[in-house]
C-alpha cells in the first residue's frame, strides 16, 4: 500500500507547488535528525519566487526529508472544483465539472492509484471523446492538467 505523502523532486518546484515542510518548535529543524525536535509537525506551504528559502535551502530540505507532498487524492478532485456524481465500487468514482452550454460538461473518472480520464459523456461511441488519460501525481499537476485543457474551477456551479 503507498503511502499518503511522497518526498518530491527538485523539478517539480514551481510557483504555486503546494508542499508541507516539517517544523519544530522553535522553528525550523536544521539539525538533520526528525528525532530532535521537541514538537514535531508539518506545516502546508506554497512555493514562491519571494520566498525566504533558495532553491538550494529547497533542495537541502528535500535531501534531508523534510520537505514532502500529499499523494493525488479524492479530497484534491474535490478541492479542484470538481463534483462527485457518482462512487462505482471501492476505487472508481465520477465527477463532473458543469460548463454554461450542459452538451459540453466535462467528466473525470478517478480509478485510485492516482489514475486519472477526463473526457465527455457522449451519448454513443462516436460521441465520446477523452481528453486526457494518465496518471496524476499530486493536487499541482491536476490544476497544470485542467489548465491545459482549459478547464476552469470557476465554471463549476452548483446544482
Amino acid at each position: 500500500m503507498e503511502t499518503k505523502y511522497y518526498i518530491p523532486t527538485i523539478d517539480e518546484f514551481k510557483i504555486g507547488f503546494r508542499y508541507e515542510q516539517f517544523t519544530h518548535e522553535g522553528g525550523m529543524s536544521w539539525s538533520g535528525r526528525l528525532h530532535d525536535a521537541i514538537e514535531k509537525m508539518w506545516i502546508k506551504n506554497i512555493f514562491d519566487i519571494d520566498s525566504s528559502y533558495s532553491l538550494l535551502d529547497t533542495r537541502n530540505y528535500i535531501d534531508s526529508g523534510f520537505i514532502r507532498v500529499k499523494r493525488f487524492d479524492a479530497d484534491d478532485i474535490i478541492e479542484a472544483g470538481w463534483k462527485l456524481l457518482e462512487e462505482r465500487g471501492e476505487t472508481i468514482s465520477d465527477y463532473i465539472i458543469k460548463e454554461e452550454n450542459e452538451d459540453d460538461d466535462i467528466y473525470l473518472t478517478f480509478r485510485g492509484n492516482c489514475h486519472v480520464e477526463i473526457h465527455n459523456n457522449g451519448d454513443n461511441i462516436e460521441d465520446y471523446h477523452s481528453f486526457f488519460e494518465g496518471k496524476i501525481k499530486n493536487y499541482n499537476e491536476l490544476l497544470k492538467v485542467m489548465e491545459m485543457l482549459n478547464i476552469s474551477p470557476s465554471k463549476n456551479v452548483e446544482s
